[in-house]
């Protein structure tokens, strides 16, 4: 797929490829995917004297852990989701100014989104990420670290995306935040 030119077809395929990686995913790590209900996803309560669960836990979701062993809840962020999506929508919205202003001082550099992307440095980043929320397939890092320890396949569906950029603003529409991306923590 990625050798050749981003096609409509290609695209669709890529889509189709990703939603069956989802879908298997999902049902390796949550059995039973389609029956389940929000109420089945109940996490156990903590028992802070057993270090094998806080381990555990501090382990998958760091920041859960200490909310629960501190047994405080944070505060929730009181800005409505439409203020927060129209505030970000208007600063990455596509810029008015002149692109041609900023000359580049150095045109014989490697083009660095040329390269392709490499096993090791999707893995080594991989690795670092923190286990966020799930998105829409509640599928967390840390079952994509489970299913594909070496991200062998996270490192193929990243360069597809990074490849077909230009070619994939439909498959962002329909995936939306089921996209894996990789967003290193330090």
């Amino acid at each position: 797929m990625l050798e050749c030119e981003p096609t409509d077809d290609g695209v669709s395929l890529l889509s189709q490829t990703f939603d069956q990686m989802v879908a298997e995913a999902k049902n390796i790590v949550i059995p039973n995917s389609d029956q389940a209900t929000s109420s089945n996803f109940q996490s156990q309560p903590l028992n802070i004297e057993d270090p094998q669960q806080c381990q555990k836990l501090y382990k998958r979701n760091r920041r859960k852990a200490i909310r629960e062993i501190r047994g405080t809840q944070s505060e929730r962020c009181s800005i409505s989701p439409p203020v927060v999506e129209e505030h970000f929508s208007q600063i990455w919205q596509e810029s008015s100014s002149d692109g041609q202003f900023f000359q580049c001082e150095h045109p014989e550099r490697d083009e660095v989104l040329g390269t392709l992307l490499s096993v090791s440095e999707v893995s080594s980043a991989f690795k670092t990420c923190e286990n966020t929320a799930p998105g829409p397939g509640r599928i967390t890092y840390n079952h994509w670290r489970s299913l594909d320890p070496r991200a062998l396949l996270l490192t193929k569906q990243l360069e597809a995306n990074r490849t077909w950029e230009h070619s994939l603003q439909a498959f962002h529409e329909v995936h939306g935040s089921s996209a894996p991306k990789l967003v290193h923590e330090t």
